[in-house]
């Protein structure tokens, strides 16, 4: 299996790749960037590949239906720093899309640890109770 920092590090060239057109076109060159601003996409950038690496890392030390959950806590995030940032709520089909997605994952997350209970039945019942025989 491959480290979390190597599996961080090909998605994100991969999304520099993907989106090189956009950021050519979005940065000017000739803009002055200040050191705050700076300093505040390096600290992005730092934490955000910080907080990758882990969330890739936390697939390996846990079942993929106990640490999916804590991905949608982004969504709430966003909402959250969106309006406390930039005074912005989001629209309603926004709030349509978030639910659907969240009902769709709590779904797969309620049904498979349900299957994974059955599953956990069925090889108990199939599996001879261990230690010496019974005479």
């Amino acid at each position: 299996m491959p480290s979390p920092i190597l599996t961080s590090q090909h998605e994100s060239i991969l999304e520099i790749a993907l989106n090189r057109p956009e950021a050519y076109n979005a940065f000017d060159l000739d803009m002055m960037v200040m050191l705050g601003d700076a300093l505040a996409l390096l600290g992005i950038g730092v934490f955000g590949g910080i907080a990758q690496i882990l969330l890739t890392d936390s697939y390996r030390h846990a079942p993929a239906s106990v640490v999916a959950p804590f991905s949608y806590t982004s969504m709430i995030w966003a909402v959250v720093l969106g309006y406390f940032i930039f005074n912005e709520l989001p629209d309603a089909i926004v709030l349509v899309g978030a639910a659907i997605v969240v009902g769709a994952g709590l779904f797969v997350i309620f049904r498979e640890r349900a299957l994974g209970i059955n599953r956990q039945k069925e090889k108990e019942a199939a599996t001879p109770p261990a230690g010496p025989p019974v005479e």
